[in-house]
């Protein structure tokens, strides 16, 4: 009787540690799928900001050439 009791209570503990481990296995895929969502949108809002900066450095060096070209033109103009 004592061996039967103890067989299910041995076997009672196993199921809750299965439990728990099974508990804290998805808890951590969870937060490791958090931390990569979060690496991967940083990541993306880097090329964005990449992207946005080109563009920027793009309109800033035809504004550039627009400024020498009207600066040349009233230099020989005023001549």
């Amino acid at each position: 009787m004592e061996v039967a009791q103890r067989k299910v209570g041995g076997e009672k503990l196993q199921s809750k540690y299965e439990a728990i481990t099974n508990v804290r296995m998805e808890q951590t895929d969870s937060s490791e799928n958090f931390h990569m969502y979060k690496f991967i949108r940083a990541a993306q809002r880097k090329e964005e900001l990449q992207i946005e900066g080109d563009e920027l450095n793009r309109k800033i060096k035809v504004k550039e050439k627009e400024h020498f070209a009207l600066q040349t033109f009233l230099e020989r103009s005023n001549c």
